[in-house]
């Protein structure tokens, strides 16, 4: 473990957050993109999903050793070979130019990719591996605060805005029940969709972004078959959680009815 340690303090000091991005004319993204992205440091994603003007990417490491249990894909690019991680960002359409296409990937290597990547945001890290993925998810912070606008931007102009509700958790689970259904893991902040349904979780909180045709729709919300939430949809729903996890594992245990009129 010592040896691990070392590996990240030397990778903590030459690596560096993106804050300033390189425009590289790029205009549209593909699925199964490999992307480099530039500015005090480089950083790689590849495109795995596609949701509305937004590109869902897997964050891809330069650090071989620390990507533990993540897919190795070569890119003989400045680095030869890259790994995946837990960690997935958001690409608006404002941030395309600054992605450059360095190679993409057939539909069944990128199923594997995407096998891959969800298996490992699945599992709760801690030590050395919870200090890395946080570290690598503060570099493309830029990412995050870019989805987070956009969503914020939407929700400020949109003609069918609704109030937001805040649904605490605890209310109907108790902290161990919610610790097993949704484990927490190091990750700052993690985006994932459900049906059209956007879900960014962050700080604690799972925010559902809902898209006009659900907004004030009579409607019954399930956890894992637990009712958590009746009566007109808002254009965000926030879930408090009191921890960060995989969103993934909300699109799987949530479950949205709506009432017949």
């Amino acid at each position: 473990m010592k040896y691990l340690e070392e590996i990240f303090k030397e990778y903590k000091r030459v690596a560096k957050k993106l804050r300033k991005l390189v425009e590289q004319g790029t205009e549209k993204l593909e699925i199964g993109d490999i992307i480099a992205i530039y500015g005090e440091d480089i950083a790689y994603g590849i495109v795995f999903e596609k949701i509305g003007d937004m590109y869902n990417a897997i964050f891809l490491t330069t650090e071989l050793i620390l990507g533990g249990a993540g897919q190795k894909i070569e890119i003989d690019h400045l680095v030869r070979s890259v790994k995946v991680t837990p960690i997935n960002f958001y690409i608006t359409n404002d941030l395309v130019k600054y992605c450059e296409v360095i190679g993409k990937v057939k539909e069944d290597e990128l199923r594997k990719i995407v096998e891959n990547f969800k298996k490992m945001a699945n599992r709760k890290y801690k030590g050395i591996w919870e200090k890395f993925y946080t570290f690598e998810i503060k570099r493309i912070q830029i990412f995050y605060d870019a989805f987070l606008s956009k969503m914020i931007n939407y929700e400020e102009h949109s003609e069918n805005e609704a109030d937001e509700k805040i649904i605490d958790l605890s209310k109907f689970f108790k902290k161990e029940e919610l610790e097993k259904l949704l484990p927490s893991v190091a990750a700052a902040s993690t985006s994932d969709k459900y049906e059209n349904i956007i879900i960014e979780v962050s700080d604690g909180f799972a925010s559902l972004y809902l898209p006009d045709e659900l907004i004030d729709k009579e409607a019954e919300i399930y956890l894992s078959s637990k009712l958590i939430y009746a009566g007109k949809l808002p254009s965000t729903l926030k879930l408090a959680v009191g921890h960060n996890f995989p969103s993934t594992l909300l699109k799987e245990k949530l479950q949205i009815k709506l009432r017949e009129s």
